[in-house]
């Protein structure tokens, strides 16, 4: 599926919905032997998980965890993806729509 924007140049960006593309994250805190880190999990439950980056705010860790799963499971670059997405609601983690510009 390719959804199409129309710009202000008038010119007309597309990007394709990747099916299924949707990804749940969660934030896991530390523990005695591993520091924070945060799960992505695919629509088809395949997980990724990596460490917190203490550089990045809350939104971008969950959005590397994301990245990180889209490139492990269908192996697409991060400058050739788009996340769309936000926090869950009650703290739940972020939900993120995987596009491919």
């Amino acid at each position: 599926m390719t959804t199409t924007t129309p710009t202000p140049a008038g010119c007309v960006a597309k990007a394709e919905v990747i099916i299924g593309g949707i990804v749940i994250t969660k934030y896991l805190g530390a523990t005695n032997s591993r520091g924070s880190r945060v799960k992505a999990t695919s629509g088809s439950g395949k997980t990724a998980t990596v460490s917190w980056d203490h550089t990045l705010d809350a939104h971008d860790n969950h959005a590397a965890a994301a990245t990180s799963l889209v490139w492990k499971v269908l192996g697409i670059p991060a400058d050739n993806l788009t996340l769309v997405g936000g926090t869950l609601p009650t703290d739940e983690g972020y939900a993120f729509a995987v596009l491919r510009k």
